[in-house]
Formats: C-alpha cells, structure tokens, sequence
C-alpha cells in the first residue's frame, strides 16, 4: 500500500505469479458534466495489461474488448461495496493494470484495487476479497495459475463482504454441471476468506508503519504530557450514559487499542480527514469503539492542549516573516479566515436557523481561524452558527483584545472588518487578485 504519493491511494498485489498495480484519485469534481450523478459519486474503472505482462509481448489497444468488459465488471463490483450517495456530483477514478500474468487475474485486479481504496480513505461497507476457482478433472483448484487455465475447465470468480457475506460478483466463463457447483462455490467463498484475513493485516501493519513514520520526538513530547491524565479519563458513551462526570468510576475495562494507538488514530482522523469506516478497518476495531475512542480524545485534547494555540509577540512574529511579507507586508502579524464545517440538519428550529448558511446553502457550523504569516495556528474562535456573519464572529470572539495599535491583519475580500480594526488602530492588508501584478507566484514562500 502507499506505492504512489502522488495518487490518492495505490497498491500493489502479487497473488503468486499474477502482478497486480491499483491507483486511486478523488473524489474529484466530475469530468464530463454530463455524467454528473446527483444523488451519489461517480466510479470509473479502467483496467489494462501491460506489454511485458505475459509470454508473448505485444501491444494491446485501450479500449479493446477484453479491458472494457474487466473495467465494468470492477466498476459494478465496488459500486455494491463503497457508500457512494457519501459523494454526490463527484468522481472517484480506479486504474487497475496487471503487470504480470498468470492466472486470477480480475481477482487480484479486486485485491489491489481494495487496498488502493483504504489507502486512498474512501469510506466501504467492507472489503471486498476476490477468489478465482476452476474444476479440472472433477476436481476443484483454488488461486488457478495460467497452467491450470490453459486445462480449459469452468472457472469461477467470485468477489464477497467477509462480514455479512453477501456475493458482489460471481462470473463464469463456461458451463458448470448444477452438482459440482456447491463445492467449487464452497472453495472459492473459503479462498474469498483467507484473502480477507491477509488484506486485512496488510492494511494493520501499514496504518503501524505510517504510525511510525510521524515525528516520533514531536508524538512523544505530546503524549507523555496527556497520558497521565489520560490513563483515567473515562470514555465518552453518549449524553445519557455518561450523565454528570462527577460521579463517574474511572473506566478500566480492557480496551481494544492501547493509549499510544488511540493517540494516532485522532491525530488521523483529524488531519486526513478519514471515515469512521476507514479507521475501522485500520485498526480492526468496532464502529463503536472507534466513535467512542474519538470523541472522548477530541474533548480531552481541545482541554488539555489548548496552550498550544497562542499568538506569538509581534516582535517574534516580525523576526520570523517569510521574504515575500517583507517586501510587501512587513507590519503583517496574523491571516484571519472563517472556516465552515457541514453539519446534519438539526432537529431543533430554532438551532436550525442558527446554523443555516446563505453561502453554502446548508447547516453548517463555522469558526475563525488565525495563523501567523509562516503558517503557524495563533488563534481559534469558540463555535457558531453558520449563520453569522464574519464580522460578528471578529467582534463577538475577543479576538481584536490581542491586537496591539499599528499591527496588520490580512484577510479575504469578503471580510468587511476595515472600520473594526481602524477602532484598534490596525490596519488591514488584502491580498491581489491573480490579475494584479501582485500576485504570489508559486514557489513556496513559507
């Protein structure tokens, strides 16, 4: 997993002497605007083989035959599999190309591309494990090489859930007499079995690695500092079972995950974003369990770790300016901007009015952000309603208390806070547009 930084997940597979290499990009806006699916994502699917991929080298047309029907058979494989209405109007792009044949090829084409999915984030009921199976000489062979199929037996591909068992895909290319049936299909659904076990300590040992590839100093620091008290927090269960915190016994049943591990799968979600589902997977541990384990970091974090977040002196602030804000906004001290989260539609009216948003046409709630002009977090704003203006949420915040007369404070266009801050004698800097002769380039500044 991981083989590609640039995709947005890859993997690559080998199932004996079959290659198998998955990419993965989006969701991403919709290429054809006439493809554009409104209630859920758009999937495409394309499959091909490399030259070198078997005995005989020869170049073979995108497009043909063989490659479109592999492309559907995938796309409608996942389409059963991944939670598609999560996406509307966009698209999710799966390249799937085998590097080497030798038999079970569309089932390692599944394989890979299923890894590639995780890594890439996107949320799935389950994996989806694939197994080919071919009946030679009244006998049933499981993971068949191109040998076994050159025998010109029936074969059996067939791609399951692991957990509920539901079959996504089942295909044959010949006949199959109805008594030999059940026990190929009772082989392959055990093939389809062990497969899930292996994807599924592939994608634990690769979440460890990634694990162990932050800033071990920087983790270290961090945790040590919260793990005392968070040794004896207690877990977060929902509003009517936790009830009042002042009459809770510490918590010390038996966790799934240890403290260093619970520590990292928060730092994930919050950072790239991930699905419950995704961590699920990750980490193998229930929905549940992982829902609980995130809200009760998330509250303890944002308690214990708010010292982190300060706005630094101008005079360090000023020391540290990239060279682009020296030459054309050397009295520039903070970036303000309002960032706005989607939100279900609350079931109470009046909260429902509140966290209405004109701009984004949806519930929403909404909070201001400050970072130093090198791009440090200075300053986080309590929660509010989508519904308030930039302005209000400026004023209402406390966040002009800790300017000091002369600062700059660079905003968007849409911030209309120029009369606030001339009250605190600062002055606000707006950055050109891309037409202005001002415009940064795109060399990294910071």
């Amino acid at each position: 997993m991981g083989v590609f930084k640039q995709a947005g997940g890859s993997a690559y597979i080998e199932m004996g002497n079959t290659k198998a290499l998955a990419t993965v990009y989006g969701p991403h806006e919709v290429t054809n605007k006439s493809k554009i699916l409104h209630d859920r994502v758009l999937l495409n699917c394309q499959f091909s083989m490399a030259t070198f991929s078997t005995g005989e080298r020869k170049k073979r047309p995108k497009g043909d035959r063989r490659s479109t029907e592999t492309s559907m058979l995938i796309r409608r494989t996942f389409d059963a599999a991944i939670l598609t209405q999560l996406y509307p109007r966009s698209q999710i792009d799966i390249y799937v190309q085998i590097l080497q044949a030798d038999g079970s090829n569309q089932s390692a084409c599944i394989n890979a591309a299923t890894l590639a999915l995780i890594d890439a984030g996107i949320p799935m009921k389950d994996y989806i494990s694939a197994c080919t199976v071919s009946f030679v000489n009244d006998t049933p062979l499981m993971d068949i090489n191109y040998l076994e199929e050159s025998f010109g037996g029936p074969q059996l591909s067939l791609a399951v859930l692991p957990k509920s068992g539901n079959i996504v895909m089942f295909q044959m290319d010949s006949r199959l007499h109805v008594d030999n049936l059940e026990k190929v299909l009772d082989l392959a659904k055990k093939g389809c079995s062990d497969i899930h076990i292996l994807l599924r300590q592939t994608v634990r040992d690769y979440s460890q690695e990634c694990v162990a590839t932050l800033a071990i100093k920087s983790f270290r620091l961090i945790f040590d500092h919260v793990k005392g008290k968070a040794s004896v927090m207690h877990y977060w269960k929902g509003p009517k079972r936790t009830g009042d915190t002042s009459k809770l016994k510490i918590d010390r049943q038996v966790r799934a995950l240890t403290l260093e591990q619970e520590f990292p799968l928060t730092m994930m979600k919050l950072r790239l974003g991930l699905f419950l589902f995704d961590l699920v997977f990750r980490f193998d541990i229930s929905a549940s369990v992982t829902s609980s384990i995130f809200t009760t970091w998330v509250k303890f974090r944002a308690k214990e770790l708010k010292w982190l977040i300060v706005l630094p002196d101008r005079i360090v602030t000023h020391r540290n300016l990239p060279d682009m804000f020296k030459k054309y906004y050397p009295k520039c001290r903070v970036i303000l901007d309002c960032t706005e989260i989607y939100i279900e539609t609350p079931s109470d009216l009046a909260v429902a009015a509140q966290c209405w948003s004109a701009y984004k046409h949806h519930h929403t709630i909404k909070f201001l952000v400050g970072i130093t002009p090198n791009g440090a977090i200075s300053f986080l704003s309590d929660v509010y309603g989508g519904r308030a203006s930039d302005l209000f949420i400026v004023e209402d915040c406390g966040f002009v208390n800790y300017l000091q007369p002369h600062d700059q404070v660079m905003v968007d266009r849409s911030f209309k806070i120029k009369d606030l801050l001339a009250f605190y004698q600062c002055s606000l800097a707006i950055p050109p547009s891309k037409h202005g002769n001002l415009q940064m380039s795109g060399k990294p500044h910071l």
